[in-house]
Order: C-alpha cells, then sequence, then structure tokens
C-alpha cells in the first residue's frame, strides 16, 4: 500500500469509529502519515525522538481517546511496539521483521474479542 491509501484508509476506518493503529519504520514516515490525518480524525503522534514530557503527553492524549471510545489514528514507530498495554481495533505496519509484526498484531483486538483488521504496507 502507498501512504496515500494508508492514510486515506486510516481516516476511514477512524471515521467509522475504530481505534486505528499505524507503525511506520522511521520518524520521518510518522511525521508525513500523521500530517496527512491530523487535520481530518483525531490523531497522536508517538516516537523515540520526542522528549520526555513530550511522549508521556501522547500517550496520555491516547488514554484519553481509549477511554471516549471514539475512532482515533495512533501514528507511532516501533516504540509502540513493547510496553504499551492498548487494544486497537485495526493496524498498518511497514513491511518488517517477523518479530515486528507479531508485536503489532498483539495491539489489536487484546482485550474486546472483537473482529482484527490488519494490512503491511
Amino acid at each position: 500500500m502507498s501512504e496515500g491509501e494508508v492514510v486515506l484508509k486510516a481516516r476511514c476506518l477512524a471515521e467509522c469509529g475504530l481505534r486505528v493503529l499505524v507503525v511506520r519504520d522511521r520518524v520521518s514516515e510518522a511525521v508525513s502519515t500523521y500530517e496527512g490525518l491530523r487535520d481530518h480524525v483525531p490523531c497522536v503522534l508517538l516516537h523515540g525522538q520526542l522528549t520526555i514530557g513530550d511522549r508521556g503527553a501522547a500517550m496520555e492524549r491516547v488514554d484519553q481517546l481509549m477511554s471516549k471510545g471514539e475512532g482515533f489514528v495512533l501514528v507511532a514507530t516501533p516504540v509502540v511496539e513493547a510496553g504499551v498495554n492498548w487494544d486497537f481495533d485495526a493496524a498498518f505496519r511497514d513491511a518488517s521483521n517477523a518479530f515486528s509484526l507479531v508485536q503489532v498484531v498483539g495491539r489489536v483486538c487484546r482485550a474486546r474479542g472483537a473482529a482484527a483488521r490488519g494490512w503491511c504496507m
């Protein structure tokens, strides 16, 4: 999938009320994807180059959006693949190693038992 296709599909899913995770391998790609989404749907950017304070604020924003139960998109780098307990309805992941793909799959439908949706870019 192209970045444009990912942005359109993630936007559509979020507009339908789903929690969407997009994991990009590079910060520049994550920023680009985020910029394509942020004016259209609730969206959060999370990557390893954020300051500790900005990272904490982004994680708090994700928690708030999760508790609302409304659709949104989290655009992140692999920093999201470990150490968080978030549950998404759909995920997009840059084609990567098997371990990273498994980590992203583990973030989809963790606790709610709903049907999962996933795309590899």
